[in-house]
């Protein structure tokens, strides 16, 4: 099979996948991917050394939305990916983030530390998880797709 062949046959099989499947969640996963593509603009924002006092309050944030979302994560209805939702994702995530929030508080409240280089990189590593256990999430709750019901004569490629 040729290259030719061989995109006719993956832009039919695209094809027969976006007929089979509701526009609207297509669409969805293209927002996610946009908004990933966002977050890690976002994340790229952050200066070098960011105060202690600024970490500790968006890190409270990461805290209290990952473990909302932990706890809604039995919503999602197929197993494997609300395994992977509230466990290999969500989990380290909000360790990442109540870490991060300890140590940028105890700096700057016991310490009176302004800035410290390894707690910026921490809050950025939890940042990333943050924003990605976000995504992850967004694609669970949209999978499994729902398919269109279509004419039983027709032919599958």
């Amino acid at each position: 099979m040729n290259l030719r062949e061989r995109a006719s046959s993956f832009r039919q099989k695209l094809h027969h996948y976006r007929e089979r499947y509701y526009s609207y969640e297509l669409l969805a996963l293209m927002l996610v991917a946009l908004y990933a593509y966002l977050d890690q603009r976002i994340i790229q924002q952050f200066s070098d050394f960011t105060r202690e006092q600024v970490i500790s309050a968006i890190s409270g944030l990461f805290v209290t939305v990952e473990g909302v979302l932990i706890g809604l994560a039995p919503q999602i209805r197929t197993k494997w990916l609300r395994t992977l939702v509230g466990g290999v994702i969500g989990i380290p995530a909000i360790l990442s983030s109540i870490g991060t929030f300890a140590t940028a508080t105890y700096q700057s409240i016991q310490l009176g530390y302004s800035s410290f280089s390894p707690t910026t990189f921490q809050f950025q590593i939890s940042s990333i998880l943050f924003f990605g256990f976000i995504e992850f999430y967004a694609l669970a709750l949209l999978f499994p797709f729902t398919p269109i019901k279509h004419d039983p004569t027709e032919t599958e490629p």
